[in-house]
């Protein structure tokens, strides 16, 4: 993934985090973070990232419950993409209104190239999804 400094604003700033082979590029805010720390039983200092990653967790290690049901519980302007080192998980997801930019697309070789700025997409794919 790769994250433009063009239009970079301070109402969706971004974060990397990594926890527990979990990679996690958060960009945007979540209006519920308060609610979110104490449910999964966090610290103040929690970011957004940090966050995602246990709602993440909590829910792949609960089975049968998948994975994508963490973004129910998320409130705000977001996007995000976490990688489980653990699983080969991939997973991208953006609030319902789309409010953060986040556009992927498929390289040449078969990898997935996701970011901010379609200008990357384009030189890297030559298409936008």
């Amino acid at each position: 993934m790769a994250l433009s400094h063009e239009d970079e604003s301070p109402i969706h700033p971004r974060s990397i985090v990594v926890l527990d082979d979990i990679f996690c590029i958060f960009m945007g805010s979540l209006a519920n973070i308060a609610e979110l720390r104490h449910h999964y039983g966090l610290a103040r200092q929690a970011t957004e990232a940090m966050i995602v990653i246990e709602a993440y967790k909590a829910l792949r290690d609960r089975a049968p419950y998948p994975p994508d049901q963490v973004v129910k519980h998320l409130d705000g302007k977001f996007a995000f993409i976490i990688f489980d080192a653990k699983t080969y998980t991939l997973f991208k997801a953006r609030d319902r209104e789309g409010s953060v930019k986040f556009q992927w697309g498929m390289a040449r070789d078969g990898s997935l190239v996701c970011s901010d700025d379609p200008t990357i997409i384009r030189e890297g794919c030559g298409n936008i999804i």
